[in-house]
């Protein structure tokens, strides 16, 4: 495959460049070295065109490849005077980039893998081109544009005429376990072809045809997404006797925020246990699933998602639901095994993007995983009348008996124009600092419906390969509610959306902004009120 074929171009223009700095002055030696070098470079090239990266993955992967390329080599030269140390060194650097960039081409491999869906309708093939004309999921599949809910009744052969009169590509949008309960399963993904990708004209155009003719109820932008968390410096230590033996609690400053001592105070000496162990979905980036402080409730569903290039997913479900009382790393609300579990759904990419779709998908295959929570640390800048797929996807989520809990953004504005932050029946949380401030960064919430504060700037948690890092965003405010609304269901498993909410609200502080951050959690008067129920 091509993909694995740019990492040895790579190995064997690093090698005749190398040697050709080394060999200076050898005329045939250095001429035979230029042919071999420009030989591998176009090689490099033409594997790495042909690999089936995508764009962005394409630049990034290039750009690390040319800065190998010139500094690798320019570094060797001053070891020619010691034919040795040389040749020892250039073994050596080739063993090392040619062990990471093969590590790289798998993990991209991964990603492309795991991105494959289901084939369109009317074809049951893995990849390419199906019969009627739509495209499965597979190798050079696009990045599709558009959300099209199909009118009831109308067949796919009709939307077909459209798709080969305007060479669109299109295939079936979702999929669940009951479509029964949602109409989801009548939303296609639609695609410009190439040369007319991003036309506005033209999709508006399209559009209209769509809705005169009556093949469809309503249309949307596949909109994008990103994460952006902010690497942060940690506060000063706050040392407290949580009564736990987890070694970084003192870098946990947002416990002493929430009165988190309290929480476990209090669950220590409740006499009724928890009914269930709650389960949380982290819909991001992916989660290491081998960190040592997570993979003692670390519930694996797809062996691609539980590994995380990006960090963030495996930094929020620290947050959540690391093991605390396990004398490693940090602690999570739960005050030992067995209330809560987690587990990774990745809907972003390596690079931390990621479409519409794919996120609403997710949250469908949360749902029917049985997900108690469905933690959403992430999103974008949308109108609140193009929701209609995420309202769609939270009440199938809702009727499954998982409370949707939603990040309200990082760009200090009014999050009602932030999309998932703005749908209908999610909770949203907005992020506060060390005082109980909002957060510089943070969205705001007065115009939202169901919103609460947490905890956000400079949050300590686990990143993969077994370390730890501080970051701040309203990413990090979320699965603090998450962990805590876990928490709630551990002991009430059929605890409603509205409930949960209504309970952080009338348990929750208020914060100096009031309305605009919406009330700061407080886990232990949480719990106390939901156990007197």
């Amino acid at each position: 495959m091509l993909i694995f074929l740019y990492p040895a171009a790579l190995i064997l223009a690093l090698l005749a460049l190398s040697l050709w700095f080394y060999f200076d002055g050898r005329n045939r030696i250095t001429a035979w070295l230029k042919g071999l070098l420009s030989g591998s470079v176009l090689l490099y090239l033409l594997s790495l065109l042909g690999s089936g990266l995508s764009g962005e993955a394409l630049w990034v992967t290039l750009v690390r490849d040319l800065i190998l390329l010139a500094l690798i080599p320019s570094l060797l030269k001053y070891f020619k005077g010691d034919r040795r140390i040389f040749f020892f060194s250039l073994l050596l650097t080739l063993v090392v980039v040619a062990w990471y960039e093969s590590r790289q081409a798998e993990q991209a491999l991964a990603q492309m893998s795991e991105q494959r869906q289901e084939p369109a309708v009317g074809d049951a093939s893995a990849e390419g081109d199906t019969e009627d004309g739509s495209k499965a999921a597979g190798a050079g599949e696009p990045d599709w544009e558009y959300l099209v809910d199909i009118s009831e009744g109308v067949s796919p052969d009709a939307l077909q005429r459209l798709a080969k009169a305007y060479g669109l590509q299109w295939r079936k949008a979702f999929d669940m376990q009951h479509p029964e309960r949602t109409d989801l399963d009548e939303y296609y993904l639609l695609d410009l072809p190439g040369e007319q990708a991003g036309d506005s004209e033209k999709a508006q155009e399209i559009s209209a045809l769509l809705i005169e003719e009556g093949l469809a109820d309503w249309i949307e932008e596949n909109e994008r997404v990103q994460i952006g968390p902010i690497e942060a410096k940690l506060p000063a230590p706050r040392r407290r006797d949580y009564g736990i033996d987890d070694p970084e609690l003192q870098r946990l400053w947002a416990f002493d925020l929430m009165s988190i001592n309290e929480l476990y105070g209090f669950l220590r000496l409740m006499p009724i246990e928890a009914r269930k162990t709650a389960l949380i979905a982290i819909l991001d980036t992916g989660i290491d699933a081998g960190h040592e402080d997570l993979k003692e409730q670390y519930r694996s569903t797809r062996p691609a998602y539980d590994r995380d290039v990006r960090e963030h997913g495996t930094h929020c479900a620290g947050i959540a639901a690391a093991v605390s009382n396990n004398g490693i790393g940090i602690a999570s609300f739960a005050p030992s095994t067995g209330y809560v579990e987690v587990t990774s759904i990745k809907v972003l990419s390596d690079y931390g993007t990621g479409r519409q779709s794919r996120i609403v998908q997710g949250i469908l295959e949360a749902a029917d995983l049985g997900a108690d929570v469905i933690s959403l640390s992430l999103g974008g800048p949308s109108s609140p009348s193009k929701q209609r797929a995420y309202e769609d996807a939270v009440a199938y989520a809702r009727k499954a008996g998982a409370i949707v809990v939603v990040a309200a953004g990082n760009d200090n504005r009014n999050a009602k124009g932030y999309a998932p932050a703005n749908v209908r029946g999610v909770i949203t949380v907005s992020a506060v600092d060390t005082l109980g401030n909002k957060a510089s960064f943070s969205n705001t919430v007065q115009d939202l419906p169901q919103a609460v504060a947490a905890p956000g700037v400079a949050i300590f948690s686990t990143t993969p390969g077994d370390h730890y890092k501080a970051f701040s965003g309203t990413s990090m405010a979320t699965p603090y509610v998450a962990g805590l609304i876990a928490l709630m269901k551990s002991y009430k498993p059929d605890l409603s959306a509205d409930e949960a909410y209504r309970i952080l609200y009338q348990t929750g502080r208020d914060t100096p902004a009031g309305k605009r951050t919406g009330r700061l959690i407080q886990p232990a008067a949480c719990m106390r009120a939901l156990l007197k129920q």
